[in-house]
């Protein structure tokens, strides 16, 4: 069955899952993430400390896959998975999950044929949890479309257009070179890295004395975190494929265009761009921002505004303050907000009153 986790475009390029996390809310246990994944506890290690606010962590023996668990109250279980260990992952899975059909074989059970078990896994992830952190990645090995100093040259000329405020590159000199071009940050929910993956291997296989990569290899990286890896979740449960998603997204963020107009709106797209992306369109990753609750308000009063409340109230040893504030507060409601209010007291419009003396 296919995995879902990789594709080979027909330009050349190949696309991947370089990087992903969940965090297990359902549970405490680490043995139901590992029962999750379909892996046995024999094949994890305890490591001496754990990370992220976690005290305990465990490592597969052969895979790069890490359990955080043993948290403060309702953090879970966490697990991370780099890109090398994705494919084995999304394997074990399968394997642990194949079931005895009536035709005396054994099958992988989905609701649907064109299905892929990352599809499947992705399922388990959304009902026992919530994803954290999801890498797509583009690999152009032999460098057939875009090096690094061509890059800089683009991006330097202003011949881009993106969604990203700004773009910064870093270069490192010396027994072991590299080049990275970023944009956005690393807080952000998403973040785009381009880099010479040649150099990062060769440094790696240099330093275990293992004969260094001939070919130039330049890749293009999408770090999506937060509510970012959650709508990338939600489309691949829809059925999206990795290929869709991954070109899509990449274009909908950054376009290289020509300089053939005096306004840059008006540029046209450049035709290797075009080839780059093979032809799809746009995916927009738009998040709105939801509505504050009376909770989120209440968290926000507490973490913000508690102590200095607090000072002045001790300062004039009375509450005559907090009244005024909540007086004041009341005639400056907005009409939204009484809505709100309403809802939650189950009047109607206008209902909401208050009585003064």
């Amino acid at each position: 069955m296919n995995t879902g986790h990789c594709a080979d475009l027909t330009n050349g390029l190949h696309l991947s899952i370089d990087w992903l996390s969940w965090t297990l809310t359902t549970t405490q246990s680490v043995d139901d993430a590992i029962l999750m994944m379909g892996f046995d506890v024999n094949d994890f290690k305890a490591q001496p400390q754990g990370l992220n606010g976690y005290s305990s962590q465990l490592r597969h023996v052969s895979h790069s896959i890490s359990i955080q668990y043993n948290g403060n109250e309702n953090m879970g279980v966490h697990v991370d998975v780099s890109g090398s260990a994705v494919h084995a992952l999304l394997t074990q899975f399968y394997e642990a999950n194949l079931v005895n059909t009536v035709f005396g074989s054994v099958g992988f059970e989905t609701d649907s044929f064109e299905s892929t078990v990352l599809r499947e896994f992705m399922k388990c992830i959304k009902e026992y949890g919530h994803i954290t952190r999801l890498d797509l990645a583009v690999d152009d090995i032999g460098t057939n479309y875009y090096s690094l100093p061509e890059l800089h040259d683009l991006f330097t000329a202003d011949l881009y257009v993106s969604r990203f405020r700004s773009w910064k590159e870093v270069r490192e000199y010396g027994k072991y070179s590299g080049h990275t071009i970023y944009f956005g940050s690393r807080t952000s929910s998403i973040m785009l890295r381009i880099y010479d993956k040649q150099a990062e291997q060769n440094k790696k296989l240099l330093s275990a004395d293992m004969s260094p990569l001939e070919y130039t290899w330049v890749r293009w990286e999408l770090e999506l975190k937060r509510e970012r890896a959650q709508q990338v979740m939600e489309l691949i449960l829809q059925g999206i494929n990795i290929s869709f998603l991954t070109m899509g997204i990449l274009t909908n963020y950054l376009r290289i265009i020509n300089n053939d107009s005096p306004r840059k709106d008006r540029c046209t797209v450049s035709e290797k761009w075009n080839a780059f992306i093979d032809g799809i369109g746009k995916v927009s990753l738009y998040c709105s921002e939801p509505e504050k609750t009376i909770d989120d308000n209440k968290r926000w009063l507490t973490r913000q505004v508690a102590p200095t409340l607090a000072k002045v109230v001790m300062a004039d040893a009375s509450f005559d303050f907090i009244e005024f504030l909540i007086d004041n507060g009341f005639n400056r409601l907005t009409p939204n907000q009484l809505e709100i209010l309403n809802a939650l007291q189950g009047g109607t419009k206008h209902d909401t009153a208050r009585s003064n003396g």
